[in-house]
């Protein structure tokens, strides 16, 4: 078995295990940090988005432990961490000066990927739709008020596997910051607040990992 913690400094002093409690209507996640040999961008380009289906969500409550489980016709199964991001008010064409108005909250999430199954996708010119968009496939966590956290611009998160650190990273190294995030896909989507709230969940790559089968994932203890 292997054990997989998240942690994040959104809060002062806090830590809680894995990412957003109660499923948004629809998770829609950026890319957000394009390097240029990896993605062939340049910086400050328009980020890609993709989506996530409410059914995919994990919640995991304050002080649980949560598992998941491999999933069918993949091969290569990966775990990336997310800041994520939940709305309490709505809108479409939202400007980036208002935008943090709409934010409820913020966690940490996990992005699972049938890594083999995507890149099939990407190849033939298809959907990534089965490489993204599965059962169990968005492990989310408590959500950490934005009345309580303020308004993050330099918070740290990380992913530990087995005790040892792949990811570690700080929200300021974004590209895009959340406000611009949120009205760039305010432009493509009507977004919803409240008790159907959306959530996206933004990248700061640093540490992506496969997850090898029979691996169960926890949050920090």
């Amino acid at each position: 078995m292997r054990d997989i913690r998240l942690g994040r400094s959104l809060a002062a002093g806090s830590r809680f295990r894995r990412a957003v409690s109660g499923p948004p209507h629809f998770l829609r996640r950026p890319q957000l940090r394009r390097a240029p040999k990896e993605m062939g961008g340049d910086g400050r380009e328009q980020p890609f988005f993709f989506c996530k289906s409410a059914h995919d969500t994990v919640p995991i409550g304050n002080g649980e432990t949560g598992a998941i489980h491999s999933p069918p016709k993949t091969k290569n199964y990966h775990y990336e961490t997310k800041m994520v991001v939940a709305l309490s008010i709505g809108g479409r064409n939202i400007e980036s000066s208002t935008a943090r108005g709409h934010v409820w909250g913020y966690a940490v999430g996990l992005d699972m990927t049938r890594r083999d199954l995507r890149q099939l996708g990407k190849d033939k010119g298809r959907p990534w739709t089965f490489g993204k968009d599965f059962d169990q496939a968005a492990p989310v966590g408590p959500i950490t008020p934005a009345a309580v956290s303020g308004r993050p611009a330099h918070a740290g998160w990380w992913l530990k596997a087995n005790g040892e650190i792949r990811q570690k990273a700080n929200i300021a190294k974004m590209i895009w910051n959340v406000p611009d995030q949120i009205a760039v896909l305010s432009q493509h989507y009507t977004l919803e607040g409240g008790h159907h709230h959306d959530g996206y969940a933004s990248r700061c790559r640093q540490g992506q990992a496969r997850r090898r089968a029979r691996r169960r994932n926890r949050g920090p203890g």
